[in-house]
């Protein structure tokens, strides 16, 4: 169903984003968690991704790879307010999953944004800022600058984990 998936999204214009949550789906259910990307629907400020938790709730994700940590990061807050656009009551307060060589600095500008108030629970209230940032997620796939928001665009570099470029080549064979 994933390599459909990839296959069937395939001449999407921002290609990256798209990529990057079906590889991080792929690779979150290799290491055993329900993972589910539920993002087809559009829905504005709604989740890309899922992980289903037993005895515990739900983790919704919402995945941005720019070009940059600051565009990374401005994307995820809305150009009007200031605040971050993935928080509602249904799925709480979204995490933000980041390429791998943006994490540190997607963290620090996320702290900048929580402690000027711009981060609320679902309730309204602002989020009081804590040091272990838990709302960024740091994964294994980086940009490759070179190939920006092309299928190659995203690279593994951890050799130890599963590389799934075969289902890249396999979903456009002439881009790789």
């Amino acid at each position: 169903q994933d390599a459909l998936n990839i296959i069937r999204h395939s001449n999407q214009t921002q290609k990256h984003g798209f990529y990057a949550e079906e590889a991080n789906n792929i690779d979150d259910r290799l290491r055993g968690k329900k993972a589910f990307v539920v993002g087809g629907d559009n829905k504005k400020n709604g989740p890309d991704r899922r992980i289903k938790r037993f005895f515990r709730k739900d983790e919704y994700i919402q995945t941005k790879y720019c070009n940059s940590p600051r565009e990374t990061i401005k994307a995820a807050f809305n150009s009007k307010t200031g605040e971050y656009r993935y928080v509602s009551r249904r799925y709480g307060i979204m995490k933000l999953e980041v390429p791998k060589d943006q994490y540190e600095e997607a963290v620090r500008l996320f702290a900048k944004k929580i402690k000027s108030g711009k981060v609320k629970t679902p309730n309204g209230k602002t989020l009081k800022y804590k040091d272990d940032n838990d709302l960024i997620i740091k994964r294994s796939y980086k940009l490759n600058e070179r190939h920006y928001g092309a299928l190659q665009g995203l690279n593994k570099d951890e050799t130890k984990d599963l590389n799934i470029a075969f289902l890249w080549s396999a979903a456009n064979p002439n881009l790789c």
